[in-house]
């Protein structure tokens, strides 16, 4: 009966639960929730405001307020550690009393307040370290002015100085001297930078505590002296005496003597002679010991016209000879330039320059020489004379119109006995006169001789006094000179047969076929030093440049553009190719005949050229030679026509 039961209850909830008339009550709980409104706005993509008691909030904002927030907490935390830790870190280096600072290291200089230049300065440097802790490697450094030596080596520069002192202990005090010789002018104050760099311990930084000494220069190793006329006449030679005097007790090497001179003037001679070019000298100086240079020159100008010249004496630079490091003193001396009581000019085959004339071993040279009487009285009993000075001269070549030549000492004179012009010139009033020589032009006797003729000119006379001036000799001199250019002999030719180089292909060329050559070029020089020598030339499009030299090492190439080859020769000396081996080099070519050479001697190298610089007349040496064909006339087993070609 309950299962009959059981069994309508189940099937009567079936049918309600799929019947679809069937209607659920539905059960409401009330729940004590309290109903707020909001006004939510439909846009999300703006921000959205919240009214909370009569407070806006942002939405959007709200999780990033609180994440900023919390970051600015964080750099502030850090601004205030960083801050910390520099003022810390002040305190521990800067600060006094028991802390670590650079101003607990003292560094106490003992020396003399000036001193002479080229003495020797002992400096004695007193480092105290009154922190708490060692200062360990520390090192001593010396930073010393230009032109300073070692005391122990004056000829060696000075220009800083190192030295170990290890660990300075908490409290403790080292010593130390460092000498030194220091260079200057007179009043020249000299700065010296000493350091101390250390490290402290548990640190691998790296610390500098410095100090400044100054020293002043109370006096001059050396006295320098000139001596030279005030004023002097235009055209006349001049002489400065130049003494230099040594004020010290040690030796003093390595000085240079400069002379600047001015504009219009020219030097003809120094004793001793210029160590470079005309107007340097090298010096040594033992203690106390002088010097004297004499220097002697022609000067021109205008009436009432200055000119300055400047004297440089002191110490030259460690690597480069011909330049002061350290000038000690500078001597200027002016000269008043008078108008010449009577001019003089001398012109050299046309060349009125005051230079010197360049000209080569064995061609005349003719000189005209010219005088005017500047005075407003007349010059009585004149006298031109010509003194001619070398050993290159060739004197049986001395001629001249009217003048007597004196073979006894090279002169040429003319007077009133000669020229009755001489007799009385007066105001305004001149003349010329002419002469010419040459030099010698074996080479083998010019090869140990210098290679240059000087000309002292002079005129002179008596004026009569008028119009407050006074009467007596006056004198005008003029100096020129002539150098002798090296003689560079360019030697060129071709060969078959001869030669270092073997050769091969048919002789006559034959159209077609390859024929190989040597050219062989040999240079020599007389006179002077040549630099920078250099032989060019070209071969023709039909030439083919084989690659092949001897020696190996010399420098020749080749530039297939223009089919240039160029011997690089460098310095070529006097003497080479005759007191010496001349200078020689081999190199090979090959032609190939075409049928438009049929029959003619064809050119196989072209526009040979030497070119170099004579280091002595400071001029340019340029040779040419002649083309090289196929006809081999200075090969020995050369035969007549076999330089034309053939088919």
């Amino acid at each position: 009966m309950e299962s009959s039961d059981y069994k309508s209850k189940i099937e009567n909830l079936r049918n309600r639960l799929y019947s679809r008339k069937t209607r659920i009550n539905k059960i409401r709980r009330n729940i004590d929730l309290k109903l707020k409104e909001y006004d939510l706005k439909s846009d999300w993509g703006s921000p959205s405001d919240i009214f909370r008691n009569g407070e806006t909030l942002n939405i959007n904002n709200m999780a990033q307020v609180k994440k900023t927030s919390t970051l600015n907490k964080v750099f502030i935390i850090a601004i205030i550690f960083l801050l910390f830790s520099i003022l810390f870190a002040y305190l521990s280096f800067k600060g006094g009393g028991s802390n670590i600072s650079s101003d607990n290291i003292e560094i106490e200089l003992s020396g003399p307040a000036s001193i002479g230049a080229g003495e020797v300065l002992s400096l004695e440097i007193d480092i105290l370290n009154k922190n708490p802790v060692n200062l360990e490697t520390a090192d001593l450094l010396v930073e010393y002015p230009d032109g300073s030596r070692f005391a122990t080596d004056i000829k060696t520069t000075l220009k800083r100085q190192r030295e170990s002192l290890q660990t300075i202990k908490s409290g403790e005090k080292k010593t130390t001297v460092v000498k030194s010789i220091l260079f200057g002018k007179e009043g020249d104050k000299k700065t010296i930078k000493i350091g101390i760099e250390y490290r402290v311990p548990n640190s691998n930084a790296i610390f500098y505590k410095e100090k400044i000494y100054e020293i002043e220069i109370n006096s001059s190793p050396v006295s320098l002296l000139i001596s030279s006329p005030k004023e002097t006449n235009s055209g006349q030679e001049i002489e400065f005496k130049v003494d230099i005097k040594s004020n010290s007790e040690n030796e003093i090497n390595d000085l240079l003597l400069e002379a600047e001179f001015p504009f219009g003037f020219k030097p003809n001679k120094s004793t001793p002679d210029a160590s470079f070019a005309d107007n340097l000298w090298s010096l040594d100086l033992k203690p106390l010991e002088k010097k004297t240079i004499y220097i002697r020159g022609t000067i021109t100008g205008q009436d009432e016209e200055k000119r300055t010249f400047r004297f440089n004496l002191g110490v030259k630079k460690e690597n480069d000879e011909k330049t002061i490091e350290v000038n000690f003193i500078s001597y200027l001396e002016q000269i008043t330039i008078k108008k010449s009581f009577i001019s003089l000019n001398a012109v050299i085959n046309r060349d009125s320059t005051s230079s010197d004339y360049v000209t080569n071993a064995g061609d005349t040279v003719r000189v005209d020489v010219s005088w005017s009487n500047n005075l407003n009285t007349n010059v009585t009993n004149g006298i031109l004379k010509v003194k001619l000075i070398g050993d290159i001269l060739d004197k049986a070549s001395i001629t001249s119109i009217n003048g007597f030549y004196n073979s006894a000492d090279n002169t040429i004179s003319w007077d009133k006995r000669n020229n009755s012009g001489f007799g009385s010139i007066k105001p305004g009033g001149g003349g010329t006169a002419s002469f010419s020589f040459k030099s010698l032009s074996s080479i083998n006797n010019i090869l140990k001789k210098a290679p240059e003729i000087n000309m002292e000119i002079t005129i002179s006379g008596s004026r009569l006094g008028g119009g407050g001036d006074a009467s007596g000799d006056i004198m005008t001199t003029l100096s020129r000179k002539v150098v002798i250019s090296s003689n560079v002999l360019l030697n060129s030719r071709v060969t078959y047969f001869s030669g270092k180089l073997i050769n091969s292909g048919p002789l006559p060329p034959k159209v077609g076929s390859e024929t190989t050559y040597t050219v062989i070029l040999s240079v020599s020089n007389s006179l002077n030093d040549v630099a920078d020598g250099k032989i060019s030339m070209t071969l023709p499009p039909y030439v083919r440049w084989m690659g092949v030299s001897s020696p190996s090492d010399e420098r020749i190439s080749f530039n297939p553009i223009g089919g240039e080859v160029e011997w690089k020769i460098g310095d070529l000396y006097r003497g080479v190719g005759y007191s010496k081996e001349a200078k020689e080099i081999q190199f090979q070519i090959a032609f190939i005949p075409s049928l438009s050479h049929v029959g003619s001697e064809q050119v196989l190298v072209d526009s040979i050229t030497f070119r170099g610089m004579d280091t002595f007349t400071d001029s340019e040496i340029r040779v040419d030679n002649r083309q090289l064909t196929t006809n081999l006339k200075t090969d020995q087993k050369y035969k007549a026509g076999d330089g034309i070609i053939v088919q």
